[in-house]
């Protein structure tokens, strides 16, 4: 498990996390253009034949995009919390909560024959992304939390937050998993009628409220951690200054004020 054990600064954490939602974001808006490129490159357009193209695309294409922005996370995410003293199971888990908005992800800035086929008629409609904006608050979280030498694990540190935190954190990421073993469990048919199965899935599992308590316990935990700081601890993600042996402290402090010892 070393893999995911290693721990990572808050500094390294945060550059990972805006890289992959840069990234993710990117590959979002450039997908219509992409589409239109390889369709004029067959010389069909994004019309007629050419929209059989656009449809395979943002069938089989875009879903995998999401999909591997919501693996990309897992590691991070788990080195982080392990860094907080948190278990590595958050990784995996934070996964399982962006994968549950797959449909979202999946329909976002795809071309129309997508809805389309989807049925998005009636009822039916644009899935909300309320728990892929959880799991985005959860792991800026993270990125708020700074580790501390305190020797405090996250339960003494945070609290009955954390375990609050964490069992949201599951439960959201059932959903996510009820949802990927649902659209595999299909086996190998047409990718519409999986999709169609997603969001109609999707649209009918209760994600808003838990979403907003997901929301509403990261808060909290960011708060714990707040009250938490008066225990003595210093943040180990900032590098502390170094000192000359024996050298006096700001204003002439003695050297036990710092905890060095010595005649």
């Amino acid at each position: 498990m070393s893999w995911f054990g290693r721990t990572i600064t808050r500094q390294r954490y945060g550059i990972g996390l805006i890289t992959r939602i840069a990234i993710l974001m990117a590959l979002t808006a450039g997908f219509p253009y992409l589409v239109y490129f390889v369709a004029s490159s067959a010389g069909r357009g994004t019309s007629g034949a050419g929209g059989a193209i656009a449809l395979v695309m943002g069938m089989y294409l875009k879903p995998l995009i999401y999909v591997a922005f919501a693996l990309s996370l897992i590691r991070p995410a788990a080195r982080r919390a392990r860094t907080l003293e948190m278990t590595i199971l958050v990784g995996p888990l934070i996964g399982f909560v962006v994968l549950a908005d797959l449909a979202f992800g999946t329909l976002f800035f795809n071309h129309w024959s997508v809805a389309f086929s989807l049925g998005f008629v009636g009822p039916m409609r644009m899935p909300i992304p309320w728990l892929l904006l959880a799991a985005l608050i959860s792991l800026i979280t993270l990125a708020v939390l700074a580790q501390r030498d305190d020797g405090l694990s996250a339960r003494e540190r945070f609290g009955i937050a954390y375990p609050i935190w964490l069992s949201l954190v599951a439960l959201a990421a059932l959903h996510g998993f009820v949802l990927i073993t649902t659209f595999l469990s299909l086996g190998m048919g047409i990718a519409p009628r999986r999709l169609v199965a997603l969001v109609w899935l999707t649209n009918s599992l209760p994600r808003m409220p838990l979403a907003i308590a997901l929301m509403a316990a990261s808060l909290w935990l960011i708060v714990a951690d707040r009250l938490s700081g008066g225990r003595g601890s210093r943040a180990a993600d900032t590098p502390t200054p170094t000192r000359p042996p024996g050298a006096p402290g700001p204003r002439g402090a003695p050297r036990a004020a710092f905890g060095l010892r010595g005649a």
